[in-house]
């Protein structure tokens, strides 16, 4: 997932600002932090439950 919400980054999807930090426990993946717009956060979000594995993820991701 960490390397995802890079990607996204690198490819322009998320803004520049964004500091996260991603656990994950028994499949399911916990994301903290801070994005600069409410679209980050969804797109954040999305592409974390699209990764192979996970089972669901929860947030804690406030914004700017």
């Amino acid at each position: 997932v960490k390397g995802k919400i890079r990607h996204l980054f690198v490819n322009r999807k998320i803004a520049h600002g964004y500091e996260l930090h991603v656990e994950t426990t028994d499949q399911i993946v916990h994301i903290l932090g801070v994005v600069a717009r409410q679209a980050d956060l969804d797109t954040v979000v999305a592409a974390a439950k699209e990764v192979k594995g996970v089972k669901s993820v929860k947030t804690n991701i406030k914004l700017l």
